[in-house]
């Protein structure tokens, strides 16, 4: 049988309101290899860093015990939990990574945006090669020192929804991001990885299937506000994505799927990892 990878971002373990380990365990039963991609667990802030180690350990024991291989890929709020900032699936058809390298700003709903833009720029100028590791280390780098500086001293000890209660600003420029998402997914592509089919990401927290000349984008949203999380399982030649449903505090898989991708190139016994991080 096909190895089943399993794939979901922004689980925020940690973080009050958010996805638990014991919670998650359901969702990767049959599942071969789990990956999370990016905002696993909110290791950068230091008021949840404890809750957060304690369900990654817990995560990494579950998943253990049920012989299932755990993946994960860095984001915004877990810059340096590891080096892996994409995978790329089947020949580089299908690339999985974060989505915070789409905007300069990382985040340009937040109050830091012209900073975050700033220093990716200068990270792009300064860098010797133009290439997609280049780049997801840049958005690494910069991700990590601005989150650290700023966001975190000024804007995480506050709950989601009473931020932008507080900054009401954000919401036009988050729903702004959320119409501008595919296009800047396609962009990217288009300089970084022309070869991609699919391109899987997370970081905006808004699950979406979408079409652009002819590549398909997915984002699987996110296990804390808005919560409307999705999943994507790739197995040999086919790809599927099924929405992600809680009852009674435990995580399940919707039998059916919002839509399923069968291509020959998926099946490609290739697996590309970005494991080594470089200065930007």
């Amino acid at each position: 049988m096909p190895h089943q990878t399993l794939i979901l971002s922004d689980t925020h373990l940690g973080k009050p309101g958010s996805a638990t380990a014991e919670g998650l365990r359901p969702i990767w039963q049959g599942i071969d290899e789990l990956v999370i991609n990016g905002d696993t667990a909110e290791v950068q802030v230091p008021w949840l860093r404890g809750a957060a180690v304690r369900e990654l350990d817990r995560l990494e024991q579950l998943t253990g015990q049920d012989g299932v291989k755990l993946t994960l890929i860095s984001g915004n709020h877990d810059a340096y939990l590891t080096d892996r900032r994409c995978l790329q699936l089947g020949n580089e058809s299908i690339l999985i990574m974060h989505g915070d390298a789409l905007h300069p700003a990382v985040a340009p709903w937040t109050r830091f945006a012209q900073s975050l833009a700033d220093r990716t720029e200068r990270g792009i100028a300064r860098a010797t090669q133009d290439d997609l590791a280049t780049r997801l280390d840049i958005a690494q780098h910069v991700g990590h020192s601005e989150f650290l500086r700023e966001y975190v001293i000024a804007s995480l000890g506050e709950n989601t929804l009473k931020r932008i209660l507080a900054r009401p600003i954000e919401v036009p420029q988050v729903l702004s991001y959320w119409r501008q998402e595919p296009l800047l997914a396609e962009r990217f592509l288009e300089r970084y990885a022309p070869q991609t089919k699919v391109l899987i990401v997370g970081h905006s927290h808004r699950r979406r299937v979408c079409q652009r000349n002819g590549r398909t984008i997915i984002n699987t949203g996110a296990f804390m506000f808005p919560g409307r999380p999705q999943c994507v399982i790739h197995q040999g030649d086919t790809l599927r994505v099924h929405r992600i449903i809680k009852r009674a505090g435990a995580y399940g898989i919707a039998p059916k799927p919002v839509i399923q991708i069968n291509d020959a190139a998926f099946d490609a016994p290739a697996i590309k990892e970005r494991k080594k991080p470089r200065a930007a």
